[in-house]
Formats: C-alpha cells, sequence, structure tokens
C-alpha cells in the first residue's frame, strides 16, 4: 500500500494495535474473562504458566493515535500499545489488584497447565514514533478499572463512552 500510495502521491501510515481491552471489548478475551471471573467471585484463570508476554491498549488509546495520525498526516507505521509489556500472569494479578481496590474479595490468578497459552508469545512493541505524534497510553491499572466498572454496569455496549474519559483533546 505504501508504494501505491506514493505513486498516487498520497501519504500512507498505517496504526498497528497490540491486544486491544477497555469498555465495549466481548467477553471472550483475556482480561474480560479474568474481570468477569473476579465480579463472579471466583479467581482468573490462566492457561500455562502465565510467562507469555503480551502488550494492552486501552480501545481509546487507539482512537486517538488514528484519529491523530490523520490529523497529522502521518507517514509510515505507528504501534498503539499499553505502556509496557507484561506477562499473563502479571495482566492478571493485576486484574485482582484493581478489583479488590474497587471492593470485591481479594483472590490471585490460579492455572491450568495442562492447557497450552495463545499465541501472543512476547509481544514488545517501539512507542517512538507513536510518542513523536504525542501518543501517551492509558496506565493499564487505570483502563482495568474502567473496564471493570463497565462489566459490573452491565456491559451495555451503548454505555462503553461513559466508563473512559478521553485522556487528550483532538
Amino acid at each position: 500500500m505504501e508504494i501505491s500510495a506514493a505513486r498516487r502521491g498520497h501519504r500512507f501510515a498505517v496504526v498497528r494495535p497490540s491486544c486491544i481491552y477497555g469498555p465495549g471489548q466481548h467477553a471472550h478475551n483475556a482480561i474480560p474473562r479474568f474481570l468477569r471471573a473476579l465480579i463472579e467471585g471466583d479467581a482468573p484463570m490462566l492457561f500455562g504458566r502465565g510467562e507469555s508476554v503480551r502488550d494492552d491498549v486501552l480501545a481509546a488509546d487507539l482512537s486517538w493515535l488514528m484519529v491523530e495520525a490523520g490529523l497529522q498526516k502521518a507517514e509510515g507505521a505507528y504501534h498503539a500499545a499499553g505502556e509496557c509489556s507484561r506477562s499473563v500472569r502479571e495482566v492478571a494479578e493485576l486484574c485482582c489488584e484493581v478489583a479488590a481496590e474497587e471492593g470485591l474479595e481479594t483472590r490471585t490468578p490460579t492455572f491450568d497447565t495442562t492447557r497450552a497459552p495463545k499465541w501472543w508469545i512476547d509481544q514488545h512493541f517501539d512507542l517512538g514514533p507513536s510518542k513523536a505524534l504525542g501518543y501517551e497510553p492509558t496506565p493499564l491499572r487505570e483502563g482495568l478499572r474502567a473496564q471493570l466498572r463497565w462489566t459490573r454496569a452491565g456491559s451495555d455496549a451503548a454505555k462503553t463512552a461513559e466508563f473512559v474519559s478521553p485522556t487528550r483533546d483532538l
């Protein structure tokens, strides 16, 4: 696409998201499953030992970066990711901490070592080009808190914007 855009005199930019999460996310991914388990009084279940590394980006941050890349007429590739990569275990533990801070019973993750972990092994992203556009990812703790509150309020997709505040003006 980059070559085709150049031939036609157009700019070309791509925003590559990592693992997207946040209010509005369907219930079958890791973070919603971890949070739902905690809401139901259970511990989050991890497959394998929880050592796979992932990077989670709040959907609102991804949207911001896509719009900003367009507004700035950016060219090239930009990653939409979180503030750092974490193991699945660390993500589950952070979900447990946030749930406890929100008044739910304190839990720790459990592991099913008979099931293989998912494909997201060793995801690390360079945010340098994205930060040059003004991108600053929402801390995972803050995004998890928003998603937990949205889930506890009934997971109404039409109300996602009520749980995530824009961190920057467009």
